[in-house]
C-alpha cells in the first residue's frame, strides 16, 4: 500500500465545497468560488489522486457521521449516522 500525500490531502481539503447534507448519497464538490485554475485542480485531484482525494472527504465528514464508502466513479460518499 503506498503512502497518502498528505499535502495533496490538505489541498484538497482547501478546494471542497461543504458537503450538501440535502443529498443523500453525498457529492465532492469544489467550493463555487474557486478559479477555473482551482476548479480544474481539484477535479484533477479526484481523477488522479483517488486515494488522497477520499482520504480528504472522509476528513470533511461532518461530526456525528461515519464513512461507509466512496464511489470515486460515480462521486457518491456514502455515510452512516445522522443523515
Amino acid at each position: 500500500m503506498s503512502k497518502l500525500s498528505k499535502i495533496v490531502v490538505d489541498h484538497v481539503e482547501t478546494l471542497l465545497a461543504p458537503f450538501d447534507m440535502s443529498q443523500c448519497p453525498l457529492k465532492a464538490a469544489p467550493r463555487p468560488n474557486l478559479s477555473d485554475r482551482e476548479t480544474q485542480l481539484f477535479w484533477r485531484y479526484h481523477g488522479r489522486f483517488p486515494q488522497e482525494f477520499t482520504q480528504a472527504l472522509i476528513n470533511q465528514i461532518p461530526e456525528g457521521l461515519t464513512f461507509v464508502s466512496y464511489d470515486h466513479l460515480k462521486n457518491q460518499l456514502n455515510v452512516s449516522g445522522g443523515h
